[in-house]
């Protein structure tokens, strides 16, 4: 004690289980899959790690004073993902009215698809996308 049990109780829901001590009840705290993966697994991921060592730290906290390892850079500071990636070389390839990028653009989205980043965004691939790329390849050099 204390500890976190992390649970797939309903159809849709991670359940969080925080519990402080034997005699008391656990505060339960329900987060929906579609929100939690709402930016792809690796969202999911950092949201839930999050909210554990939110927690961990609240209940722990001169093990988290100095932790033994470094801190991650803010968000505003880590590259982008592949399907940003793709994003800034579709703004740069319409910037330079070229059609030179849209191999890479299109390497980017197959990989932000792998990465599972894409789970919110299947329309942008099925849609949107097709429709960028054709405006892309009218540009002379293409």
């Amino acid at each position: 004690m204390p500890k976190i049990e992390v649970s797939l109780p309903h159809n849709g829901t991670v359940l969080l289980s925080l519990c402080r001590r034997n005699d008391s009840p656990a505060l339960d705290v329900a987060l929906p899959l579609a929100e939690l993966y709402s930016e792809g697994a690796d969202g999911a991921a950092r949201q839930l790690g999050k909210k554990i060592l939110q927690t961990l730290a609240i209940w722990h906290g001169a093990a988290f004073a100095v932790p033994p390892f470094p801190a991650a850079p803010p968000d505003d500071q880590r590259p982008p993902g592949n399907f940003e990636a793709a994003l800034i070389l579709f703004d740069l390839s319409l910037q330079q009215r070229t059609a030179q990028h849209v191999a890479a653009i299109e390497a980017l989205l197959r990989q932000a698809q792998a990465d599972g980043q894409m789970a919110q965004r299947e329309d942008f691939l099925l849609e949107t996308w097709p429709a960028l790329r054709a405006r892309l390849d009218a540009y002379p050099d293409a």
